[in-house]
Parts: C-alpha cells; sequence; structure tokens
C-alpha cells in the first residue's frame, strides 16, 4: 500500500496520526519504527493483572514494558463511516514505502495493514515463511497482513446482539472461535453473495473503496472487489457470516436526550453572546443550530438521511430499504436565513 491508498478507505476509526522513520531503517538488522511494532507487540489491557509465568514458555524471557498503557478511552460506533485521510490514519514509511496503517491502537476495536514480510524480516521471525508457503505464498509475491482486534466492550456488545449470556464468550473461548468469519464480517463488511440487502445491513467498520468522480459523498463509493477477497478470508469450515452488529445493555430514554439536548442548546446561545438579546426563541436558536450543521454536512460531503439509516444499523435497528434499493439522491444544497436575517 501507499499513503494514496488511504484516499479509498472508508473507516469508523477516529484515532490517527503519522509517523514516518529514517529513510535506513529498510536495511536495519533490527526495526527501528517503535509505534507499529508496539502495537503489535502489544496485548490487552485485561492481561495486566495475570502473572509473568502466564505470558512465558518454559525456555523463554520476555522483557515488558510498564509504560505501555495503551489508550483505555473507548470508541462508541457513530455510524460516522469517514475519509481515513480526513484525520490522518497512522501510516509507517521504510523509504517511499507505506511498511504500515493502524487505525484505533489501543481502543476496545482496533486494526492494522502492514507489510509481513518486511515485518518478518525486520524482526528475525523468517521462520514464518514455512507457513505461508503453506498457504501458496512464495518469496517474490507480496505480503500483507489485515489485523484486527476484538476487546472486551466489543465482544460484551456483540454477544448481546447474538442472545448469549453475560460472560459467554470472554468465560468461553471455544464458543467464540466459532464465530470468527462473523467477527471478521463486522470488520470487514459482508462480501456481496452473503449481503442480500447492501441498502440496509451495516457495511464494515472500514473497507476499501473505488472513487467515483460524480459523487463527493464518499459513503456511497462501491467497495472494491479486491476488498472482497478479503471479506472471503476463510477460517476453517466455512458457513456464512452473520451481519454482526453491536448493542450496549443502556436502554435509550428519548425524553432525557430532549432534556439534555434543550440544555446544550441554552449552553451554546449564551456561548455565541445571545444571552444579550431580550426577544431570543428557542426556534431562532434551532434554525442557528441547524444552519451550522448543514454548513457541516456540505463540507463533510455528508447526507442526513443517510447518517441517521447508518447509526440505526449500527445499534442494530432494522432500516428499511430505498425505492430501488437505490440511496436518496443528495439535496440541491441551499443556505437558510441567517439568525439576524430571520
Amino acid at each position: 500500500p501507499s499513503p494514496a491508498d488511504l484516499d479509498r478507505v472508508l473507516t469508523h476509526s477516529k484515532v490517527k496520526a503519522v509517523h514516518v522513520p529514517s529513510v535506513d531503517d529498510e536495511g536495519a538488522d533490527f526495526p527501528t519504527v517503535g509505534s507499529l511494532e508496539d502495537y503489535l507487540d502489544d496485548v490487552p489491557d485485561e492481561w495486566d493483572g495475570l502473572p509473568l509465568d502466564f505470558f512465558l514458555d518454559d525456555d523463554e524471557i520476555a522483557d515488558i514494558d510498564a509504560d505501555e498503557d495503551g489508550d483505555e478511552e473507548e470508541e462508541e460506533d457513530l455510524g460516522d463511516e469517514q475519509h481515513a485521510d480526513d484525520e490522518g490514519a497512522t501510516v509507517y514509511l521504510y523509504g517511499k514505502r507505506a511498511s504500515g496503517f493502524t487505525f484505533s491502537p489501543g481502543s476496545p476495536l482496533s486494526a492494522a495493514w502492514y507489510n509481513k514480510e518486511l515485518e518478518e524480516r525486520t524482526s528475525g521471525k523468517v521462520w514464518m515463511r514455512v507457513i505461508h508457503q503453506a498457504g501458496g505464498w512464495q518469496p517474490h509475491m507480496p505480503l500483507f497482513r489485515i489485523e484486527l482486534r476484538f476487546m472486551r466492550p466489543i465482544m460484551r456488545e456483540m454477544q448481546n446482539t447474538l442472545g448469549k449470556e453475560a460472560g459467554a464468550w470472554l468465560d468461553d473461548p471455544w464458543q467464540a472461535i466459532q464465530h470468527y468469519h462473523d467477527f471478521w464480517a463486522y470488520g470487514v463488511g459482508l462480501p456481496p453473495e452473503h449481503d442480500l440487502a447492501p441498502d440496509v445491513t451495516h457495511r464494515g467498520w472500514m473497507r476499501l473503496t473505488l472513487p467515483q468522480a460524480g459523487d463527493k459523498t464518499r459513503g456511497r463509493w462501491p467497495t472494491d472487489p479486491i476488498w472482497h477477497i478479503i471479506q472471503r478470508a476463510d477460517f476453517g469450515s466455512y458457513t456464512p457470516p452473520q451481519a454482526l452488529s453491536r448493542s450496549k445493555l443502556i436502554v435509550h430514554d428519548a425524553v432525557a436526550i430532549d432534556a439534555e439536548i434543550y440544555g446544550l442548546l441554552r449552553l451554546r446561545s449564551v456561548l455565541h453572546g445571545r444571552h444579550e438579546e431580550t426577544t431570543l426563541t428557542l426556534s431562532q436558536e434551532l434554525r442557528a443550530f441547524a444552519n451550522e450543521m448543514e454548513d457541516w454536512d456540505e463540507v463533510k460531503n455528508r447526507d442526513y438521511t443517510e447518517e441517521v439509516r447508518e447509526k440505526a444499523r449500527s445499534m442494530g435497528r432494522g432500516v428499511p430499504l430505498m425505492p430501488s434499493q437505490l440511496l436518496p439522491p443528495k439535496r440541491s444544497y441551499q443556505r437558510k436565513h441567517k439568525l439576524d436575517e430571520g
């Protein structure tokens, strides 16, 4: 991959940065790019309390970096599928080649794409090539790995949608490994042959797209056929994946949400200096807020209808098909009257 490929990646990840090491790193005997290796070598936070001998074979010695605690902030899947380069994805370069990308490292759901052959060569793990060759890989071929990491918060939410008892997947891993392909489909999306209602189902936490010159709304770009190969990854006895969704053990109270929005609108009025006005109404503040958000949607090339539908999908709610299974056309943008013109 190259950094330019990020233009075609749509993802729900929100934590991203850029790292560019020395051009001499490619010839180094050992890896000198700390961040990618730290991510690949990291262990789940849940393992922090386990005894040291849990990680070790009888003839091994491990060095544990106590400073690598990771970011414990949980990312909520907001249904906002965004251009991966909007905030800058983590890009690791060896010379002019990209050795890998990471998305949301340290979060309950994270991912890494990286040059596996280069990682094995610089870390001394060349013994793994025998495993790759058994799968058909040859030394002259490129070799890249796409890795998804699901931690406890995500697994709790997913097992809720399947009606599993609390802790079933966490206490009995033999149940969890039967759903590898379901986890994978949640991360990368369903392949076309199993996505019978693409306008309704969750399209994956990340995907590679084909840009469409006439459509600036990236969420409507079709998935690259190369990504379909990734979606069809086989984890053994293959069965069609389920369209998993995340469901937290919470109940959304519409009345409480309305009260919170009302309080935020009052705060917004004060921050914008409108507390000095003697005739300010709620309708005026709502109109000003709507104008700002429509401007923001225009900048982000977002369609509010599709944003709401994707949010519903991520919450496991049913979404009706659009007529003829087509997404709604983007409405022509008309700026509403400003507050001082109302």
